[in-house]
């Protein structure tokens, strides 16, 4: 299919000429900049900007947890997507003798309950565990350190809750 376009392509189409494709999106929602370029605000739905052939310094940047550089080697007609995840999850499952617990970050307990699909992580170290009144948990906290990345993380972590 992509020879197809370029046999059809008209010759004199500089458009296209040296330029490839870039679809990025920040997840949680913040800011992009290419080659320092003025920043797009981009969040859930994913933008397309025309580069030119090359390598791209695609800066990421997330109001809350800071920035995240990339180089991207761009080939002419190339279309790359890049998303950019400053959150990690945590899949949190609960077993023994409760089927609920209250989620314990770092400390301090939360109004999350589990078992949860995500919970969401910033960047940085993480302590997590979980308390339900009556029980003790078997496993205690278990730690995570999240950093950000180029693919979706979901670390998944399972607690025994055992009556007291």
């Amino acid at each position: 299919p992509k020879r197809e376009l370029v046999a059809n392509a008209k010759p004199k189409d500089n458009n296209a000429v040296g330029m490839g494709t870039l679809t990025m999106r920040v997840a949680p929602r913040g800011t992009i900049s290419v080659d320092g370029a003025a920043k797009r605000i981009i969040g859930d739905e994913p933008t397309t900007m025309l580069v030119s052939a090359g390598n791209r310094s695609v800066l990421f940047e997330n109001a809350k947890y800071g920035s995240k550089r990339i180089t991207v080697a761009m080939k002419p007609g190339a279309t790359k997507q890049l998303t950019c995840y400053f959150e990690s999850y945590a899949s949190i499952s609960v077993s023994g003798g409760a089927t609920w617990a209250m989620i314990v970050h770092n400390g301090q307990q939360t109004e999350q309950q589990a078992p949860i699909a995500r919970f969401p992580l910033g960047p940085g170290k993480h302590s997590i565990s979980v308390a339900r009144s009556g029980f003790e948990t078997q496993e205690g906290e278990k730690e995570i350190t999240v950093s950000p990345s180029f693919e979706e993380k979901v670390v998944r972590l399972a607690f025994t809750l055992k009556k007291k």
